[in-house]
């Protein structure tokens, strides 16, 4: 055990200092650091579009408004979040599905469930400010602002209950978090002093898990039987693939986290955080790619400035249409979302052929790629820095940084076990669509999950977070996000690039795709292999910086006894 030693360096309440990110930046992290301030003259706390200010409520409110209107509601005594979350989930999938059965007459059913739950979340809006005395323009403007600028009202609700003192409560159930974090205390054994037995056994620890982590753990079952039936009836050899699968984060979290490291973080989190990577984050990121690389195709064929009636090939890149060179520069490094895979089977470019995929076309592509390799080459670099690793390292760091923590964050396992938690989930999701991408090969599926287990990246990127974050909320440094996140970022861009610039330049040059895939994998294990090293020493590195920092602290505490240094070393133990 390494427990964090008090002081400045730990992530407590307030101590703000100098521009940077410091431990008091990351105050949405330890759930309700400020002290209750009561509204005043009858005002919110907050103005409605203050939503930086609390970035947990922000960020959920952005993407599962809600949800944090839910657990708002819920911290007032108004409804229970359970309940609330359930109506709001079963209306909106029953809306969904009658505009896929009924077309534009579902319309009709969705404009219904929104009206009603704009009327509901205003109707909530306005116990809120009658609990608080609160004065507003009644129940027509508390409709207006949930209809119009919706999460930015929710977030404005979810501030004002952190600011006049509501408890903290889970996201989803409403259960109060200190709850989970004293069940998890029993459960891992700890004594008073901090010390630690066995870290407690697996059952206990299921025992203490919230109820949001049972239901997630239900559910997840519930689609995991689902997919297995569905990808049997496809091939029976799925099954074993999709187990397989999973296979790598359990492995690493029994190594990682369980054998020596259970009593320091919980084992409710560590189920929340891979869920919200699994589910969650996958789905963001996909999306700001997407976003991103629409951009990206537009900015490309501004650059070439080539006319799409100009030569003899058109080539659809993103949402518009560009010139050959263009089209081939989005071509080259979008394939690749489609995984590894593609670079080594020489399917690199197939988004870049036309229809009717003649050879002759093929070779026209091929020439503007070569004639605008240049080009090609920093359209891969921004795919790859900021596309790729910028958009999927920042959307895993805010699965640990967008969350309502009951107490600090002081131990740099905690950290790096939660953070890798989230990176592994995110990562089981990602190899789950490019395994299942191969069609109905169970042996190419078995190759790519081998050489998707065999290249970690996104858990080592993870580690990396890790050691830069625990800087900030244990040694008192400052760091700005871009600062926390740059190791990650170059690590996992340098990766994705030496990849997509393979598939384009085998694609344009007509390498031999054999000699081409087994320099990949090469290059892929060697870079991961590296990667994990230098990881692993810095993580080591900051362990034994914290563990001697402890030791020194503990010592001078009481020069006078070896009695005192023993009863450190015991809670150290």
């Amino acid at each position: 055990s390494l427990p964090c030693p008090a002081g400045p360096g730990t992530m407590g309440r307030g101590g703000a200092g100098p521009p940077g990110i410091t431990a008091a930046h990351y105050s949405s992290v330890v759930g309700d650091a400020d002290a209750p301030r009561p509204p005043t003259n009858g005002a919110w706390s907050s103005a409605l579009f203050d939503c930086a200010k609390d970035e947990e409520s922000c960020w959920w409110g952005c993407w599962c408004p809600w949800i944090v209107s839910a657990r708002t509601t819920h911290s007032y005594g108004l409804a229970e979040s359970l309940y609330l979350n359930g109506s709001y989930w079963s209306a909106l999938l029953l809306a969904l599905l009658c505009v896929l059965l009924l077309g534009p007459l579902g319309l009709l059913v969705w404009l219904g469930v929104g009206v009603t739950i704009v009327l509901r979340r205003a109707r909530f809006r306005a116990g809120i400010r009658a609990a608080d005395g609160i004065q507003g323009g009644g129940f027509v403007e508390d409709a207006l602002l949930h209809c119009l600028c919706g999460p930015c009202a929710v977030c404005q609700e979810a501030r004002q209950a952190r600011a006049s003192g509501r408890p903290s409560l889970d996201l989803c159930t409403g259960e109060p978090l200190a709850d989970a974090e004293e069940r998890h205390e029993h459960a891992s054994q700890m004594t008073p002093q901090g010390a630690v037995t066995d870290g407690g056994s697996l059952v206990d620890h299921v025992k203490a898990l919230s109820r949001t982590s049972k239901l997630i753990l239900s559910l997840c079952g519930v689609a995991m039987l689902l997919a297995m039936v569905l990808l049997g009836f496809i091939n029976p050899l799925n099954i074993l693939v999709l187990v397989l699968t999973f296979a790598q984060p359990a492995l690493i979290l029994y190594f990682v986290y369980w054998r020596k490291s259970r009593a320091f973080a919980s084992l409710d989190l560590v189920v929340k955080f891979f869920a919200v990577g699994f589910w969650m984050t996958t789905t963001v990121a996909a999306l700001l790619e997407a976003v991103l690389e629409m951009v990206f195709a537009m900015l490309f064929y501004s650059v070439t400035g080539v006319s799409p009636e100009d030569g003899d090939v058109v080539v659809e890149a993103g949402s518009g249409r560009g010139g050959a060179a263009a089209a081939a520069a989005a071509a080259a490094a979008g394939a690749l979302r489609e995984g590894v895979a593609g670079s080594l089977w020489g399917r690199a470019l197939a988004e870049a052929q036309d229809d009717d995929g003649s050879e002759e076309s093929e070779e026209v592509q091929r020439e503007e790629m070569r004639k605008h390799f240049g080009l090609v080459v920093v359209g891969l670099l921004l795919m790859a820095f900021v596309i790729a690793a910028g958009v999927e390292e920042v959307m895993k760091h805010f699965i640990v940084r967008c969350c309502k923590f009951n107490s600090p964050l002081n131990n740099p396992y905690s950290i790096l076990i939660y953070l890798m938690s989230g990176a592994l989930g995110f990562a089981c999701m990602e190899n789950i669509m490019y395994v299942f991408n191969n069609g109905n090969d169970a042996g190419g599926e078995f190759i790519v999950l081998l050489l998707r287990v065999c290249m970690p990246i996104h858990v080592i990127c993870s580690a990396l977070q890790s050691v830069n974050l625990s800087k900030v909320l244990l040694e008192s440094k400052q760091m700005s996000l871009f600062q926390i996140l740059l190791p990650a970022i170059l690590l996992h861009g340098f990766f994705d690039f030496v990849l997509f610039l393979m598939a384009a330049a085998t694609f344009a040059f007509d390498l031999d795709e054999a000699a081409a895939a087994g320099g990949t994998i090469a290059f892929g294990l060697g870079t991961s292999l590296c990667g994990a090293i230098l990881a692993h020493r810095l993580v080591k590195q900051q362990q034994e910086r914290f563990a001697f920092g402890w030791r020194r602290f503990d010592d001078n505490r009481d020069e006078g006894g070896e009695e005192a240094q023993n009863e450190g070393d015991n809670v150290r133990l």
